[in-house]
């Protein structure tokens, strides 16, 4: 089974997906966890050892790139963190983010839809997709606590001012809406506590799948 959860930057994608990781783990699934930043394990995929600068700069430089390199870049990311998964059908795949939110971005950037949805036709379908909705002030708020920007999420504005955050991911944010509605994701209101976000995120999961997990019992 193939879980994506996606929505706009800051909205709590990667800290929802290692949650029910450890607790469908901790409930005895067999449980993966796929993330575009996954090139970065060398061990899993030597073939990405080329890639020597930090991680921080190479999202520093993804957004200085021209838009089609940069789609192209970030979908091969995609590709080669699934590339060597199975995708045994008695196991859960967790997806962090997945390529939504970066259709939502490109197209923004001016990027053909049809040339992204081509691309990301040769990755595999969720069966399940997860919206987290979160207000773009609530979004800036969290990210700001870590200090964790990079211009990518600022509509590439180098100065990454505020304004422009909240303006870019407004509009991510009505693509993914518009998505969801068209593709029947489940929308989860993620200006909550994390706690109340995550629980919600697991019984989606169990009313899909069909299963029953102890903590919900």
């Amino acid at each position: 089974m193939i879980v994506s959860i996606v929505g706009t930057d800051g909205c709590g994608k990667s800290s929802s997906v290692k949650y029910l990781e450890r607790t469908l783990i901790g409930e005895g699934f067999s449980v993966s966890l796929l993330d575009k930043w996954d090139i970065y394990d060398f061990e899993k995929h030597p073939e990405c050892r080329f890639l020597q600068a930090p991680l921080p700069l190479l999202r520093q430089c993804i957004s200085e790139m021209p838009s089609a390199g940069r789609a192209m870049f970030i979908f091969w990311s995609i590709y080669i963190s699934i590339s060597k998964a199975k995708f045994d059908p008695n196991r859960i795949y967790l997806l962090d983010g997945y390529w939504m939110k970066h259709f939502a971005t490109e197209t923004i950037f001016g990027i053909d839809a049809d040339w992204i949805l081509t691309v990301a036709s040769q990755l595999p379908k969720p069966d399940l997709t997860v919206l987290l909705h979160a207000s773009p002030a609530e979004a800036y708020r969290r990210k700001a606590l870590v200090n964790d920007f990079v211009p990518y999420e600022f509509g590439l504005d180098p100065e990454m001012k505020k304004e422009n955050f909240l303006n870019h991911q407004t509009k991510v944010q009505q693509v993914l809406l518009e998505w969801a509605a068209l593709h029947g994701w489940t929308v989860l209101d993620a200006d909550r506590p994390a706690d109340a976000v995550r629980a919600d995120i697991l019984q989606v999961l169990q009313r899909h799948a069909g299963f029953s997990l102890a903590q919900l019992a």
